[in-house]
């Protein structure tokens, strides 16, 4: 016998997964990367939601700040530089 008591169900209600509204559809879901591809090729496979259109568009800005000879000013915690990433911070 379980020392927890089973949750009662008798109360809730369900509805067809198709009429619940989503912020994000099978559409919008990225691509895999495929060996061989390039690295432009990853970031088009990003989707164009939430955190993915995010980074689309720092590095836009990036790219643009560098093009009009700009500096860029990077700010982020220290985990960044605790798992190894320092190599890769320091090529920005």
């Amino acid at each position: 016998m379980s020392k927890f008591v089973p949750i009662d169900l008798s109360r809730l209600k369900t509805y067809p997964l198709s009429e619940r509204k989503s912020k994000v559809s099978v559409a919008d879901f990225a691509q895999t990367w495929e060996k061989g591809d390039s690295f432009k090729t990853f970031l088009d496979n990003l989707p164009d939601i939430l955190a993915g259109s995010h980074i689309k568009a720092v590095i836009s800005s990036i790219a643009k700040a560098f093009e009009e000879k700009k500096n860029v000013l990077v700010g982020m915690g220290a985990h960044v530089i605790k798992v190894g990433l320092s190599p890769v911070v320091i090529e920005l």
